[in-house]
């Protein structure tokens, strides 16, 4: 794995690496497991369900099903439990379609025991808990009014909740909250799942709290999110367009939604409510709304409701690259215009730990504790920060950030159109100094350079609108002249100015922007064609220094009376502060030669659209003796996976359509295209056996490397359950015979004697 840290100084390297083990899958990282087999595996081609298999849940208890893959849910008590329904769903061919119908009125609880795993690699699996009677789906457009009549929860400490490990599948209409993380997509085959109308980390009212283990409070790990996705998952999707897709996903502790590695990518996280109740008066609050981190990269976050967080509304962090965050209301309220105390997230967005090239896009950012936008370190950069509304409402209350609307650390950043007001500690705050988060000042050791603010609107503060910090590195350096941020560049000076032109003096070739003041419009806009004379800065033109750093700019919005303020951009990027207020005289007064003409408008940058959706593509595979061959999908390579025992090997990268493998319970066949995995599976339909025996009380079975066994026992013709074993023998009574089941790829394996 490649190593990056806060020195690094090419960091395009970090990109163009992401993009690469995206390509890769990080297939070549697998290692070969070893190999022991019983009995013998036929193979054939995985052959789609013609229709989608229908479970329905009759019960709310945690058995497992007896004989999954029979065609009927059935636990040892002779009823249908969701375990059950999942366990069954896994071990039949092709999709399937989970629902409720548990008799009585009321919410359902389920309390798990143990993981839920939903793994079928041959079709996708639906869980809807809408089915169950009394439960209605949301119809609010803005909050969520949904009624939800199933829980699914625990008082175990889970590692997670339910774990979802194959494609295409649906968690719909739960109250999915208890002990340890709710719902985690694990793994590259864990591509286009939705998960959405979930209350997640709350019940089906939406104001419990989930619980955590003790001294959980600061823990930092992945283990308590609301929705992990985790290790490759790619395409899916959290939430929805539509009002009945809405999550609401609040008192999960630590994170919301949680995404991770290099691998994952391309997901969706739309129109959910996250920190806050359904009604979305009251904080249900996470340290963090959405976390994304760890070289995950081209994730779309749109129009959600985050706020409540006591943390971040979003964190982009550890060189999270490419993700877009667009059209969200953040610290405020359903509609995007309130904000109060349980809005309130700490900070609105921040960008950490060398996150780059991401897209922050017509957010309301609001009623943060401390800033509306925070940037940690001075390594993180080229990210792009358009058309946000940071401390005003969309149709413009005042929502200020306590902190600053922005404080800016970091390179190349570009920062256009946004409206930056109200905010209690000033406009933005440009600093090399770098907070003391593990007691460190001086890290890292690099300079905040490069930023341009432009075509911006700035008002509602008696503090400067841009602030640049003179010190340089950390906070014990006293500055030495140009080594503070943005090298300290100086403001444009005014040599000549009256209605409609002004001419000055700047850094030589820097481009120079003029904002006047205007009326303040309902929406928060500021208008800089009135004729009124009001607070505040709107961009409205800009020109070009010449060599000599002379420079004139005509714009018809420079009326005799208005105050005018300019800034510098430097060719290198860096953005001056504003300079002081100068009022436009009646007439022409002062100098203007050896000036260059005015330049036009400079576009709005563009901003990333949604992810296609995932496609899932199979084509098939057989195992004839030793040698696994496959279908032509037009592709020059395939890779290759085998599974024995629960644990999958790599055979390797093959350009053909065939190859020698081992003895196996199942093989996996992957190609690439646009960025994704297609499958074939080869599921043996045979069934593997290993030895068990009885003796004096105590059936016990050959270790087969399984992390849990299901024991039967069947006397005079009937078999009762004796439950999940964690090892590989169980005190029980004589019986006719037993059985013992674990499972692989969602099939049953088994050991089979008599008393």
């Amino acid at each position: 794995m490649l190593a990056v840290d806060g020195c690094t100084t090419n960091r395009m390297l970090v990109l163009t690496y992401e993009k690469a083990r995206r390509s890769l899958k990080n297939t070549l990282a697998l290692a070969v497991a070893g190999l022991t087999t019983a009995g013998i595996l036929i193979a054939n081609p995985v052959t789609p369900a013609a229709a989608q298999s229908s479970i329905v849940v009759n019960n709310i208890g945690d058995g497992a099903d007896t004989n999954p893959g029979d065609g009927t849910c059935r636990t040892a008590s002779n009823v249908c439990t969701l375990r059950a329904a999942v366990d069954e769903a896994n071990g039949q061919r092709g999709p399937n379609s989970i629902t409720f119908g548990i008799p009585g009125s009321g919410v359902k609880r389920i309390a798990l025991g143990r993981t839920l795993y939903i793994n079928d690699p041959t079709g996708g699996t639906t869980i809807d808990g809408y089915s169950q009677s009394g439960a209605a789906s949301n119809t609010h457009a803005t909050k969520s009014n949904a009624a939800i009549r199933v829980e699914v929860t625990t008082t175990s400490a889970l590692n997670p909740m339910i774990l979802v490990e194959s494609a295409e599948n649906e968690i719909r209409g739960l109250a999915i909250w208890g002990n340890g993380p709710r719902i985690e997509l694990r793994g590259e085959a864990a591509d286009g799942n939705k998960i959405a109308g979930n209350f997640i980390g709350t019940d089906s009212v939406g104001t419990a709290t989930s619980d955590l283990p003790a001294g959980s409070a600061t823990d930092f790990r992945l283990a308590f999110a609301g929705v992990a996705l985790n290790l490759g998952p790619d395409r899916n999707v959290i939430g929805g367009p539509n009002n009945a897709d809405r999550n609401v996903i609040a008192g999960n502790g630590q994170f919301g939604i949680r995404i991770n590695h290099g691998e994952t990518s391309e997901n969706v996280i739309e129109n959910n409510i996250i920190g806050m109740t359904p009604d979305a008066t009251a904080s249900n609050p996470q340290r963090i709304g959405i976390d994304i981190q760890w070289w995950s990269w081209g994730n779309y976050v749109t129009k959600n409701l985050i706020s409540g967080q006591t943390g971040q509304g979003i964190d982009l962090s550890h060189t999270s690259v490419e993700n877009t965050v667009v059209n969200n209301r953040i610290g405020t309220g359903p509609g995007g215009n309130g904000g109060n105390a349980q809005t309130a997230n700490r900070w609105g967005i921040t960008f950490k730990d060398n996150s780059m090239n991401n897209v922050v896009a017509d957010n309301v950012i609001g009623s943060s504790t401390d800033d509306g936008i925070w940037h940690r370190h001075n390594y993180t950069g080229s990210n792009t920060v358009v058309g946000n509304r940071i401390g005003v409402g969309l149709r413009g209350a005042n929502i200020g950030n306590s902190g600053y609307g922005m404080t800016l650390r970091g390179h190349d950043d570009l920062y256009h159109g946004n409206i930056i007001a109200n905010n209690a500690a000033g406009g933005v705050f440009i600093t090399n100094t770098t907070p003391a988060f593990g007691g460190s000042t001086t890290y890292p050791a690099e300079k905040t350079l490069g930023n341009v603010i432009r075509h911006s609107t700035f008002y509602g503060t008696n503090r400067p609108f841009i602030d640049i910090e003179a010190v340089g590195q950390n906070a014990n350096d006293a500055g030495d002249g140009d080594d503070g941020a943005h090298l300290l560049l100086n403001f444009p000076t005014v040599t000549g100015i009256g209605p409609g032109q002004v001419f000055g003096q700047a850094c030589p070739q820097c481009t120079v922007e003029v904002y006047v003041s205007g009326a303040l419009a309902s929406d928060g806009t500021l208008d800089p064609t009135s004729s009124s004379r009001g607070t505040g800065a709107a961009w409205i033109a800009r020109g070009k220094a010449n060599a000599n750093g002379r420079f004139s700019v005509a714009a018809p919005a420079i009326r005799s009376g208005k105050d005018l303020m300019l800034l510098a951009i430097a060719s290198d990027g860096n953005t001056s502060e504003f300079s002081p207020t100068t009022i436009v005289p009646a007439s022409f007064q002062g100098s203007g030669s050896n000036a260059t003409p005015s330049l036009g408008a400079l576009d709005r940058p563009s901003v990333p659209g949604r992810p296609s959706a995932h496609q899932p593509v199979t084509f098939s595979c057989r195992v004839n003796g030793s040698t696994l061959s496959w279908d032509d999908a037009g592709v020059a390579e395939y890779y290759v996976f085998y599974t024995a025992n629960g644990q999958e090997g790599y055979v390797g990268p093959v350009r053909g359509r065939s190859v020698s493998v081992p003895r196996a319970d199942s093989y996996r066949v992957e190609h690439w295209s646009t960025g994704f995995a297609t499958n074939a599976n080869c599921l043996g339909q045979g069934v593997a056996t290993f030895s068990c025996s009885y003796q004096g009380g105590t059936l016990s079975w050959t270790d087969v490397q399984a992390g849990e066994y299901y024991a039967f026992a069947t006397t005079n013709g009937t078999e009762r359950y004796i439950g999940p074993v964690q090892a590989t023998s169980v005190a029980t009574s004589v019986a006719d015979s037993y059985r013992v089941e674990h499972w692989i790829f969602g099939r049953v394996t088994n050991a089979i004697c008599q008393s």
